[in-house]
């Protein structure tokens, strides 16, 4: 336990040093804290974990399953399109770790935000005007049983659904 905590306090100290370092002139500051995270990253996932695991595919896939469950938890943001593209990574998340590199959540990242802005542009049309609700309509909200808008047009359709769903509740 003892030395548990004597790693952890190690690390933390040179984490913050590393970090405060990046901020040297002469030095890049988010490449230098990319990698100072991902080094601590890796430390505590391969050593300071209470289950350490092996970065192998096996992780990978498992990270790719729950980052993307945890990101778009109703399959309302990311269309099928974006989740075919970061498919193609489900495997490679450990090795880009292992070579300091973020490209699956950089890319990750960057369409979740691309798809909060095109939600963000038409929610308030879609408020603007009262919804009918002598029309019958229906909406599955298990995220189980929901597979992710296959196009824009698609999505919008389902964040109508929603909002007309919510204001009945």
């Amino acid at each position: 336990m003892k030395n548990r905590f004597l790693f952890f306090s190690t690390l933390v100290v040179i984490s913050v040093s590393c970090f405060m370092c990046s901020f040297l002139p002469g030095t890049e500051p988010n490449k230098d804290k990319t990698v100072v995270t991902e080094n601590v990253m890796s430390g505590l996932l391969q050593m300071g974990h209470f289950n350490p695991r092996a970065l192998d595919d096996k992780f990978s896939e498992d990270v790719y399953d729950l980052y993307l469950k945890r990101i778009d938890v109703n399959k309302k943001f990311l269309l099928q399109s974006d989740i075919n593209e970061l498919k193609q990574m489900r495997n490679q998340i450990d090795d880009q770790l292992k070579a300091d590199n973020f490209e699956f959540f950089t890319k990750s990242t960057a369409l979740l935000n691309k798809r909060y802005d095109e939600v963000e542009g038409f929610y308030k049309e879609l408020l603007k005007e009262p919804f009918d609700f002598t029309k019958d309509e229906k909406i599955e909200t298990d995220p189980k049983k929901i597979n992710y808008a296959a196009d824009v047009k698609a999505q919008r359709e389902e964040w109508r659904k929603l909002f007309k769903y919510q204001t009945l509740v």
